[in-house]
This record gives structure tokens, sequence and C-alpha cells, in this order.
């Protein structure tokens, strides 16, 4: 990765765009919670514009005026396989993947597929508070592993997440990787510990990897198939370049299932659905990230960087209350508010609201993503620095002002 963000790029990523007319949730949702001005930093996608290559793409299947239906363009699959193993040092096969609108549209799918009503599905809290929904809604059983931190990072418990498999009979896991929101990326040893365990009691595991691409310096993002490779008949993998590229509503994403017995239960209740895939400019879109967007990429995590590193030192500096865990990978920070609560006198479950009338700063809630979170909040940073800045600068007033 290179050491300094080239000039082109830097000014996209400063680049100031006003998102309140274009149909941005977040900026829509911001609105009618507080204020034109109130700053969101709740919704995971980015304020930055996409990188030149996807816009040119865009605009030039736009640009034929006919939107009828479209087969996949050639070198589709070329492009998703050809990025996986320039990035994360895997090849997967390109007759094993399946294209689906979004990442959790696939583990809905897999969910379906894979399990039975009462069945139990057991997830690592806090994390991407669908999961629960997803298991709850689907009438399965919902497991919850705690994550524990220590020394700034947070860990599995694998001696509790392998009891609570035996003890409920767990036939699924949903791994989050790299983890959102407390920002881990998994080491080779970990994700083989998960895939020991899993394999031990037939767990299928279905590995969210919409993240992987976010990664920081000093860190590297592994697949689970590429780690635990003899897994393949009971795991799935599903990746898209929405977090990455910003571009989640181009409705593209993909599974990898690797084994043949496996693809094919998958892809029957995939055609039982009479899902579509994205458009055609969806697919233009991916295949131009996944196949010219390296060294834009390699600027956005360091740009990323930059404003986690940011964080981390102004709330040690002036927010010393507000501990947060070094994050590794995602755009996502973990701050602990707990100590902040209680200073300013209110419960940690009231932090949220007092965040939004206090500092006019909209972040996640902390026990959306797990029962055990309240006091912590969600924090997106992928935006603009000076956007960043001008959010702690509120917070900090709101403290003083308390």
């Amino acid at each position: 990765m290179r050491k300094e963000i080239d000039p082109c790029n830097l000014e996209l990523f400063e680049r100031r765009v006003a998102r309140h007319e274009q149909c941005s949730a977040k900026y829509t949702i911001a609105l009618r919670a507080g204020n034109r001005e109130t700053i969101p930093m709740f919704v995971a996608d980015t304020d930055f514009v996409a990188a030149p290559a996807i816009r040119e793409a865009v605009l030039e299947a736009a640009e034929y005026g006919i939107y009828g239906y479209s087969v996949l363009p050639d070198g589709y699959y070329e492009a998703i396989c050809g990025w996986q193993e320039r990035r994360h040092n895997w090849k997967p096969n390109p007759d094993f993947i399946l294209e689906t609108p979004t990442v959790i549209w696939g583990l809905s799918m897999a969910i379906q597929t894979l399990t039975e009503p009462g069945d139990a599905v057991i997830i690592t809290e806090p994390v991407y508070a669908p999961f629960a929904m997803l298991i709850n809604r689907h009438g399965r059983k919902l497991i919850r592993n705690q994550l524990f931190l220590e020394e700034r990072r947070w860990q599995i418990d694998f001696d509790t997440f392998e009891q609570q498999i035996i003890d409920n009979n767990v036939k699924a896991f949903i791994l989050c990787n790299p983890h959102n929101p407390v920002g881990r990326v998994w080491t080779i040893d970990e994700l083989r510990q998960i895939g020991a365990i899993c394999a031990r009691h037939g767990v299928y595991v279905i590995s969210d990897e919409i993240h992987g691409d976010i990664i920081y310096s000093g860190y590297q993002q592994h697949s689970f198939m590429s780690v635990c490779p003899e897994l393949a008949p009971q795991a799935i993998v599903l990746h898209a370049p929405s977090k990455t590229f910003n571009m989640p509503d181009m409705k593209q994403a993909h599974m990898f299932i690797l084994d043949t017995e496996l693809h094919d239960r998958i892809r029957a209740a995939y055609d039982m659905s009479f899902i579509s895939g994205a458009s055609l400019i969806g697919r233009r879109a991916c295949i131009a990230a996944f196949t010219q967007c390296d060294d834009w990429l390699d600027d956005l995590n360091l740009y990323l960087e930059g404003n986690r590193d940011f964080v981390i030192d102004y709330c040690h500096t002036h927010l010393p209350q507000v501990p947060i865990a070094h994050a590794e990978g995602t755009f996502i920070l973990w701050p602990d508010f707990n100590a902040l609560a209680a200073e300013v006198g209110i419960a940690p479950t009231d932090v949220n609201n007092w965040l939004l009338k206090e500092a006019n700063v909209l972040l996640s809630e902390g026990t959306d993503f797990g029962v055990e979170s309240a006091g912590y909040q969600r924090m997106i940073i992928a935006t603009q620095r000076s956007v960043v800045e001008e959010a702690l600068r509120r917070i900090t007033a709101a403290v003083a002002g308390a």
C-alpha cells in the first residue's frame, strides 16, 4: 500500500457533496430526527463520490438509452474472482458464484436453506443488527455469544462459543469477517479455531465479508473459505462491492459456494425465489470496481485510517471518558460512552438521544447490536475529515456544557 494519497484521489475524498436532495437514507433519516445541520454517522455508507472508473462505466452504460432485460456482461465473474485473488489471496471458481441483490438477501437465503424452523443459529455480539433480526424472523432460535474486550481488542470466547453450540445443537453460525461494529480483522488462527469447532459439530458457517476490503496497515483480511477450504461442504462466503465503493443502491452482491452439493441446494432455492440479479449498470460498475480501482482503494484505506487515528487521538486528548478499541478494518468505530453518561448524569440507554439533542450528532444505538451493549455507539467515519472533526468538537462542547 502506498504511504501517500494521490492528490487527485485526496481531492475526491475531501469533496463535500450535498446529499439531502439525493434521497440519501441517512441524510433523510437524520433530517427527520434532527435538522439539516445534524451530522449523520450511523448508516454504513460513505460520503465519497465513486471512483472515476466506476462513474465512467455507469455513464457509458446509461448512454445506451435502452434499459431492457440484460444478461451477464463478458468478464463479470472473472472480475470478481480476480479481485479475490489480488486482494485476498484466494481464487474462487467462477462456476460456484451466485449473484444476489444484497448480502442480507444472501444471508436470508442461506438461513432458509441450511436450517429448519426452530433450529439454533449462533452469532457473536455485538454484531450487525440484521443478523439477529433475520434469525428471529425466520423462526430460528437465536444464540448470542458475547465478544469480550482485552487490551483494547475484542476477542471471541471460544470455550463458551463451543459449549453454546453443544448445549443448543446449533446448526449454523453467521460470521462477520471483518467484524461490524468492533472493527476486528480475524486472524488465520482465529478463523481456524472457528472452523475446527464448526467442523466438530456439523455447523454451517455463513461468512459475511462485505467489509473485507477496508483493511488498515498491519492487517490482512482472510476469506474464511481460503483458510478453511476443507469446510467447503458446510460454508458459504458473501461479498459485495457496495461498502468499499459506495454503491449499495446498485443491488450488487455475490455468494461463493465451493461445494457442488451445497451449491446445488442453494441454487435450487435461489431459482425458486425468482429473484433477478443486478441491472446492467450495476454489473458494469462492479466490473470497473474490481478491475480498475486497486490504487483508488489503497488511497481510500489510507484516508480512512487517518480518520480512525484522528478520532482515537482526539478522544484520548479531549474525551478521555470515551475509550475506543483500535479498529483493524471497516470504516466503523465502537466508542464506549458509559463513563461519559455517568459524568453528564444520564442512563447508558439515553446516550444516543443525548448526543442527538445536545451535540446534533446522530450515531447508532449500541443495544441494536447486542443486548449487553448499552452505552456503546456505532460511529461511521467514512466521511470528510472536517466532518469527523466537527462531530467530535460538538460532542466535546456538549460535555462541557452539561
